[in-house]
């Protein structure tokens, strides 16, 4: 049985891709009643890890083990960055992990500009918008045509796409 190999650009892109799915639910903040608000600027920053186990999200042709060991090795390569303390690497235990933050910033900022753009007010003035669901949905889609992950000189980085640039 021959294995597909999986590059880490293809693993960063794969990344990548889930945290831009997930990016405008995190930075949506729900209240009893309905009301929905922007996260904190405190919290924003946090809204692009992902949890080690969900990470088969990552749709990325990998084993649930042998993702876990290739996200270790990009940690260890330091091409992202992981809250899991050494001691606990042969345990089962939780971890978060990220892209770097000079990746996840130019989308980050983007992400909650297009959401205050469809009205989600900021954190001090919660107010009833309904579809909030639809809403994150639409704007992690756009998100995903917007922004691409590349690689230039060694160095991964988030680039708008030129036809989305101006917008």
């Amino acid at each position: 049985m021959s294995r597909i190999k999986v590059t880490d650009y293809q693993l960063m892109t794969c990344i990548f891709a889930e945290t831009l799915a997930q990016l405008p639910n995190r930075n949506i903040q729900r209240y009893v009643g309905g009301r929905i608000s922007m996260t904190s600027d405190r919290y924003a920053l946090q809204s692009t890890r992902l949890l080690s186990v969900v990470r088969t999200r990552l749709n990325c042709d990998l084993s649930d083990s042998h993702l876990l060991k290739r996200l270790r090795q990009l940690v260890d390569l330091r091409l992202i960055a992981s809250d899991e303390q050494p001691h606990m690497a042969e345990s089962a235990r939780t971890f978060y992990y990220w892209l770097p933050e000079s990746i996840t910033s130019p989308v980050l900022a983007r992400c909650r500009q297009v959401l205050a753009e469809c009205g989600v007010p900021d954190e001090k003035n919660p107010a009833t918008l309904g579809g909030a669901v639809a809403l994150a949905s639409s704007v992690a889609e756009q998100l995903l045509q917007e922004f691409t992950l590349v690689k230039l000189r060694g160095v991964y980085c988030a680039i708008r796409t030129a036809e989305n640039a101006a917008a």
